[in-house]
């Protein structure tokens, strides 16, 4: 089974963040994502493999942390 794609307004659902922020992450090269006739779209596998690897123990479970 293909690995559903996601758009902007479905990663922010999913992560609870703003749109603007994963817009912010995706032109910071912070989220991985690709056009698809004009939209964004994100793998949720690929984001799953990301969050993962970015948990750590008693910190929130949010994606990127946005450097200053």
């Amino acid at each position: 089974m293909p690995t559903p794609n996601l758009t902007i307004p479905d990663v922010a659902r999913r992560y609870n963040l703003s749109h603007w922020t994963v817009r912010l992450h995706l032109k910071q090269g912070l989220l991985p994502g690709y056009r698809v006739g004009g939209q964004w779209r994100f793998d949720a596998a690929e984001l799953d493999t990301l969050d993962a690897a970015r948990h750590q123990p008693g910190r929130a479970t949010r994606l990127p942390e946005v450097q200053p």
